[in-house]
């Protein structure tokens, strides 16, 4: 019986495999929308802080490049002879 049943799931595997995933991107967003678990009342007084604009948009898109660069070079550990 569990042999059938892992030859089945082996069979199926991308299917199973984006189940999955994408079980895992609803339950990851009715979280988020959910509000986290976070109180947002204390929040309402809060001013947002720092530059506006086609300046904010700069500095989010530095930050965002810098961090893809960093996520697709080669690590030091990576070169293990």
């Amino acid at each position: 019986m569990l042999n059938q049943v892992v030859e089945w799931i082996a069979q199926r595997e991308r299917g199973v495999v984006a189940a999955a995933l994408g079980l895992i991107i609803v339950l990851a967003w009715a979280f988020l929308l959910a509000g986290a678990r976070m109180d947002m009342s204390d929040m309402s007084g809060m001013r947002h802080a720092g530059p506006e604009g086609g300046a904010r948009f700069v500095i989010v898109f530095v930050m965002w490049a810098v961090m893809m660069r960093h996520l697709a070079a080669p690590h030091p550990g990576s070169f293990r002879d």
